[in-house]
């Protein structure tokens, strides 16, 4: 079995006493290039909308619908800031990536020899 490298990323943001949250699976290499590719913010939000999982964003006493639309829904600075921090969740650290902490087992390549070509 292999690693996944699809992480699911939770993105909070705290205002007072309430507790806003995001939750979106990540993407591919070709679809953030896509993405970037067209660059405008209505691009951006398509993608996350694709990838939500989960969030909490209600207007006025209604569940937002996680689709672009409701991305479009949200006000702007609190959209801004979402798709701010998509984008950098997206591109992370590699310093903060699982795969970046170093494992205590010591991991063995197999040998081979030209005649196992």
């Amino acid at each position: 079995m292999g690693y996944e490298t699809r992480r699911v990323i939770t993105l909070e943001f705290e205002d007072g006493d309430e507790t806003a949250f995001v939750r979106f699976k990540s993407m591919t290499f070709a679809d953030y290039g896509a993405m970037l590719e067209d660059g405008s913010a209505k691009a951006v939000g398509a993608a996350l909308a694709d990838r939500l999982i989960e969030w909490n964003f209600e207007l006025d006493g209604e569940p937002i619908p996680m689709t672009a639309e409701g991305v479009e829904l949200l006000d702007p600075s609190l959209r801004d800031k979402i798709l701010r921090e998509f984008m950098e969740a997206l591109r992370g650290s590699a310093a903060n990536h699982p795969l970046a902490r170093k494992s205590s087992k010591p991991v063995e390549a197999p040998s081979m020899n030209m005649e196992d070509l």
